[in-house]
């Protein structure tokens, strides 16, 4: 639904001032996936409460950490459409640089690892 990504700052901040509509619908969508997707571990988890306790446990716990890092991500989504916006571009890609730096937004990806993880663990309970 967005602008297609590119990995230059300055022309994916381009496209997203091309299409703002586009990618604030984007990130709205985005935010309620995260409603859903919380809504979908928890009942998960309440259908699969005889099965293999700890392993269970342990799998719910990181699918619902995942769950709740992605807003986060998302969140990075309306930054840059606010950053688009901004009439000062050059400083604007360079923030972009350095958020998109892995000590900026890589425990975001992590989360998403973890409820990766997480929902594996429930899909092999027997």
């Amino acid at each position: 639904m967005g602008p297609a990504f590119d990995s230059s700052d300055e022309r994916m901040l381009r496209a997203i001032a091309a299409d703002q509509p586009g990618w604030d619908a984007s990130a709205v969508l985005g935010l309620l996936n995260v409603g859903t997707s919380l809504v979908m571990v928890v009942g998960l988890l309440h259908m699969l409460r005889g099965r293999v306790p700890v392993l269970r446990r342990v799998g719910g716990s990181l699918a619902l950490i995942g769950s709740l890092g992605l807003p986060g991500l998302i969140a990075t989504d309306l930054v840059k459409g606010q950053m688009a916006k901004e009439a000062c571009r050059l400083a604007m890609v360079r923030l972009a640089a350095h958020y998109a730096a892995p000590s900026g937004i890589h425990w975001f990806y992590r989360s998403l690892i973890a409820q990766a993880v997480g929902l594996v663990l429930l899909a092999v309970l027997p």
